[in-house]
């Protein structure tokens, strides 16, 4: 085999390798909108706190938990863990009316199913 064959087969291995994952990362899925909701529920069980937030939804955050409000409005409840940042960026968003950007992975999800917050940004 000379090298140009050579150079052909590792180019044509290394596109199908990067198809393929570009195609794999079907559960990343981004909302864009106003936070309806803030909560923190005592979990009595282990002794600690539970933050979540509401957003709206339009059928963009794959397997996440959804709910529909009292206008039957399709919201999606998203776990926060980080304690402090996320939650600080999303009760200033809150308290400001301003738009997020929220980051979700329908496979990242805690123990109860709910998925987990990657990332926020206020717009």
């Amino acid at each position: 085999m000379n090298f140009f064959s050579k150079s052909i087969i590792i180019l044509l291995f290394f596109s199908v390798v990067i198809s393929h994952d570009v195609t794999a990362d079907d559960h990343f899925y981004d909302l864009s909108g106003k936070i309806e909701e803030i909560m923190t529920i005592a979990d009595d069980l282990n002794g600690g706190n539970k933050d979540f937030l509401m957003v709206k939804d339009e059928d963009s955050a794959g397997n996440c938990r959804k709910y529909a409000s009292h206008d039957n409005t399709s919201l999606v409840l998203v776990r926060l863990t980080d304690k402090e940042r996320i939650y600080s960026v999303a009760l200033a968003a809150k308290m400001s009316g301003s738009t997020v950007d929220i980051s979700l992975d329908d496979r990242r999800v805690d123990a109860d199913g709910y998925c987990i917050i990657r990332s926020i940004r206020i717009k």
